[in-house]
């Protein structure tokens, strides 16, 4: 239940690109012809990586502050190796002058497991693609310790399958079954494969992995 066919992904991608741009959250639907006509959702997001203390006014606790990254020139942080938006710069105290990235995210339908699947490339102000070791340490706290203890089985260096180069990938061979169990607790009349509502769940489960942070707008 939690795979879906090519169709499915399609008219998935084409909702969640509607939901996208009301949300003004970047993500955008390509097409390309060749080896086959295939489509894939992409987006990019601009980042820096610098040591900062942040304490928003009123709240107390750290792990209360929503961690998201903006597209376009806006500036974020990436602290402890998480993505956190920052309302206001007179609550951040820096320290050094940071490095900026950029996140190219894909999106792209896998034919041998029936899901979709999220590759992604960083590089920083020079144009420098980030190493595979740079990635795997910038892997969130939260999920750093079981990516790492399956590291070739969880996020590894792939050829792109419709570009022919370099990405960094998320295994796809537990999709399935996770969405099944979203789909089974949700109800599969509450999310449909064809909407745009099971991107958005599916990515919310491994796109904080690689830093990307799903808006709650998709579920509301």
């Amino acid at each position: 239940m939690g795979s879906m066919n090519y169709e499915e992904f399609v008219e998935a991608c084409k909702d969640f690109e509607s939901m996208s741009s009301k949300f003004s959250d970047g993500w955008e639907l390509v097409t390309v012809s060749e080896p086959t006509s295939s489509v894939y959702l992409k987006k990019k997001v601009s980042c820096v990586k610098k040591s900062v203390k942040y304490n928003p006014p009123g709240v107390a606790d750290a792990a209360e502050q929503d961690k998201a990254c903006e597209d376009g020139d806006e500036v974020v942080v990436l602290e402890n190796g998480e993505l956190s938006e920052i309302h206001d710069p007179s609550a951040v105290s820096e320290e050094g002058e940071g490095e900026l990235l950029t996140y190219d995210y894909h999106i792209v339908y896998s034919i041998a497991h029936s899901v979709p699947v999220l590759y992604f490339n960083a590089y920083n102000s020079s144009g420098k693609l980030l190493t595979l070791d740079e990635i795997w340490d910038s892997i969130p706290e939260t999920h750093k310790e079981q990516v790492l203890a399956n590291r070739w089985e969880s996020l590894t260096q792939q050829e792109h399958p419709l570009l022919g180069r370099p990405f960094f990938q998320l295994h796809p061979c537990g999709t399935a079954k996770l969405m099944t169990l979203a789909l089974e607790k949700t109800g599969p009349q509450t999310i449909s494969k064809k909407e745009g509502k099971y991107i958005a769940s599916w990515l919310s489960m491994f796109g904080p992995v690689a830093g990307l942070v799903v808006p709650v707008e998709y579920f509301k």
